[in-house]
């Protein structure tokens, strides 16, 4: 073998080699993003022999076409598409199940990797052969600031401190890198519609047996410029109603303390419902006295804010924050 031959060159002309490692997409009416995204992956993919699976979750933009513009250029892009839209719980369920490596990395078509993450993550599974990897992420693009600063590496064997110290940050799914054995055993479909039916499998399949889930703190993800938000609207069911059934369905093994150590942090440390969430939520419209009576039994589990503040958050007219809003920002460029 010439000296100037890399491993990996070496390795990927091997009739033998299998990656390990997929990319796993869901998608939904985001052709644009998909299609950047595609334009990025591949690039970092190909070297590696990396198969991207997509599930088309009933695009009636033109997804299918970006798709096949895309594997004209690497034909190993699989894509499948439903019929009609399934929600979002199904479709993630149906691109890990498509997957054929050992391990699978569920990520969002508005994410972006960092250079180095795929070099990083394959090289890792390769050494250690986790139950999962859960990686650190950048919210802010400008910014770049990792979403969590305060915690090395770190190597899980106690699945109920995973649930109290990263269940928040695992509720985005790009940080999410699933072994072949998870995924098989992962219970999907019990909260379908909920928009965490994904958390819910997890830790229920991490829940069997000795488990081993890698933390890795340099951050491998971003998310996108000028990327939406599907479920804006819906905070407060997901993250409050929706988020409190899911943890207190999880197996007995979480002890009750566990879940409500995980759904406090979940809601504090998302700022879903800190004095800032519920600013955003009351400036946006989607937190008033009926949503406020709708979810008030849940409140207390996912906010440190006494109920009453709560409450008077929810009397106050919307119309008050929007002028706050227009204030801050006037005295921000001042």
């Amino acid at each position: 073998m010439p000296d100037n031959k890399t491993a990996l060159e070496a390795k990927l002309e091997t009739a033998a080699f299998r990656p390990t490692l997929s990319i796993c997409i869901p998608t939904y009416n985001r052709a644009e993003f998909l299609d950047e995204n595609l334009s990025l992956i591949v690039a970092k993919a190909r070297p590696y022999n990396l198969p991207i699976y997509i599930s088309d979750n009933g695009s009636t933009d033109g997804t299918r076409e970006i798709v096949n513009k895309h594997s004209l250029l690497y034909d190993r892009i699989y894509y499948s598409r439903h019929q009609q839209n399934r929600g979002i719980d199904h479709n993630i369920a149906t691109v890990l199940k498509m997957s054929q490596t050992d391990y699978a990395w569920l990520f969002s078509d508005d994410d972006r990797f960092f250079d180095t993450a795929i070099e990083l993550m394959s090289g890792l599974l390769e050494r250690h052969r986790p139950d999962m990897v859960v990686v650190n992420a950048v919210t802010n693009p400008d910014s770049m600031k990792p979403r969590i600063d305060s915690r090395s590496d770190l190597v899980y064997d106690d699945m109920a401190l995973l649930l109290e110290n990263l269940c928040f940050h695992m509720t985005w799914l790009s940080t999410l890198i699933w072994s072949r054995e998870l995924i098989e055993r992962a219970p999907f479909g019990k909260y379908d519609g909920s928009a965490l039916d994904f958390i819910h499998a997890l830790f229920s399949a991490l829940a069997s047996g000795k488990r081993r889930v890698i933390w890795c703190s340099e951050p491998c993800i971003y998310i996108a410029k000028g990327a939406s938000i599907s479920w804006k609207g819906r905070v407060l069911e997901i993250y409050a109603k929706n988020a409190f059934n899911i943890i207190f369905g999880l197996p007995d093994s979480y002890s009750q303390d566990n879940k409500k150590k995980c759904l406090k942090v979940m809601g504090t440390r998302t700022d879903a419902f800190s004095l800032h969430g519920f600013f955003l939520l009351k400036k946006s419209g989607s937190y008033t006295m009926e949503s406020y009576r709708a979810y008030r039994q849940y409140l207390p589990f996912v906010t440190n804010l006494p109920l009453f503040l709560c409450c008077m958050i929810a009397i106050l007219p919307q119309s008050l924050f929007l002028k706050i809003s227009v204030v801050k920002r006037w005295m921000s460029h001042d």
